[in-house]
């Protein structure tokens, strides 16, 4: 029973017991003076005011708790419908910024790969997978891509690879890219952009985009974000976006037969098991972090050895929950996820 109603079923009591004594003041006395344990009498009140205050101190107090936890409800329910509006006014904003970018005359079609300072020529072409590296042997490829419809080139553009099978993927559109007008502006301008030729992995607790490199999995895409912006001084080294990956994979679904692998050992995974247009892992193994969310989730891509999950789709996952692998394996995810880069001028 809530503790107002009985503290005000007690008031009403006392309140006619007040009455009744003050209008019967006389006769209250006289049966009182003939009473012979008057202690006792007197201490059953002091009992029950005790108990009364301690019921109305109680009822106050979970009162004021009651008026702390709406204030806080509607607080709360006020700053989430902001969060909201601002999330779809910036995802409205990012779809006007590309259709608007998207419409300028860039040159040519096809446009030979720049190669930064600091970097050198390893193989490949523009329709196999230019091949470039640092200093540190570390490997990126061209991705060749326009602002036109073309049969060679790919328009750069976020794709829904949507399978309507699959009620756990998100499509394109329910997607914002925390970061993406210079890499959208600088791949145009220059046909193209640059991935990590690997899952970055990790070599002498440095991050390394190299065949053979233990993949660098157990971290979050906050401090993702970090490591890769430190990668190079002279270009911008950023963690992969939803126009790079899409990109990426009509490009290279085109002319090969993309086949997902099963691998029972998903421990101590190393970059470069299985590539297309030069570009290896994204068919195998694990899934990548991006920089596209969902509202408050981050969103990651690529293989899973789980059968119903697709290469094409887009997942989502809170960031903390990323390092909790017990709830990962409780949600059918696989329990690794690595990340992989995007570099432009």
């Amino acid at each position: 029973m809530n503790s107002g109603v009985v503290i005000i079923g007690i008031a009403i009591v006392l309140v006619s017991l007040i009455i009744y004594v003050a209008k019967n003041k006389q006769k209250f006395l006289e049966k009182y003076n003939k009473i012979k344990h008057k202690r006792n009498i007197k201490i059953l009140f002091y009992v029950l005011t005790i108990l009364i205050c301690i019921c109305f101190i109680k009822w106050i107090y979970e009162s004021i708790i009651q008026i702390r936890e709406n204030v806080e409800f509607f607080k709360t329910s006020k700053e989430n419908q902001e969060f909201f509006e601002k999330f779809d006014k910036n995802l409205q904003e990012e779809e006007n910024f590309y259709n608007d970018v998207i419409k300028k005359d860039y040159g040519d079609v096809l446009k030979q790969p720049y190669i930064p300072d600091g970097f050198e020529y390893v193989e490949g072409d523009i329709s196999s997978g230019y091949v470039i590296q640092d200093q540190d042997q570390n490997q990126y490829v061209w991705v060749p891509c326009t602002n036109k419809e073309n049969d060679e080139i790919f328009k750069l553009a976020k794709r829904d690879f949507f399978d309507i099978t699959n009620l756990t993927s998100i499509r394109n559109y329910e997607c914002l890219d925390i970061e993406y007008k210079e890499f959208i502006e600088s791949a145009l301008t220059n046909g193209g952009f640059y991935i990590s030729r690997f899952e970055l992995g990790k070599e002498n607790d440095k991050v390394v985009s190299k065949l053979g490199a233990k993949v660098w999995y157990n971290v979050t895409r906050k401090e993702v974000i970090g490591i890769v912006k430190n990668m190079y001084t002279n270009i911008n080294c950023r963690l992969v976006n939803g126009y790079a990956y899409d990109t990426t994979l009509a490009w290279i679904k085109k002319n090969n037969n993309i086949e997902i692998k099963y691998y029972e050992d998903l421990k101590n995974i190393t970059c470069g098991r299985i590539k297309y247009n030069n570009i290896y892992d994204l068919t195998d193994n694990v899934m990548e972090i991006t920089l596209e969310n969902l509202y408050d989730t981050i969103v990651y891509r690529g293989y899973s050895n789980i059968e119903e999950l697709k290469l094409n789709n887009r997942y989502n996952i809170e960031d903390k929950e990323i390092n909790n692998y017990d709830d990962l394996l409780e949600q059918k995810l696989i329990n690794l996820l690595a990340f992989r880069t995007v570099i432009y001028k």
